[in-house]
């Protein structure tokens, strides 16, 4: 992983924001659904779509994403990045 641009504002991360910002790191640019989408593939694992919404959210509030709602209804939902 390589850090942000701009220093996060707060630098301490829960296992399951820290999960989902590898992911967003590794595919550049995400949805909730495409995070979900990717944290499902364990078959043994449960996670509400409003969880990884409100994950997104909290990592954007922090410094660690930025996040483009611009055409929502046209790209599938805000989109977040690095």
């Amino acid at each position: 992983m390589t850090w942000p641009i701009d220093r996060p504002k707060q630098l301490s991360l829960g296992p399951l924001e820290r999960e989902v910002l590898e992911i967003v790191w590794d595919l550049e640019e995400a949805t909730v659904r495409d995070v979900h989408a990717k944290l499902l593939q364990d078959p043994d694992r449960e996670l509400a779509y409003t969880s990884v919404t409100t994950v997104l959210k909290r990592l954007t509030q922090k410094g660690w994403l930025m996040c483009d709602s611009r055409d929502r209804s046209l790209s599938g939902g805000a989109r977040y990045r690095v």
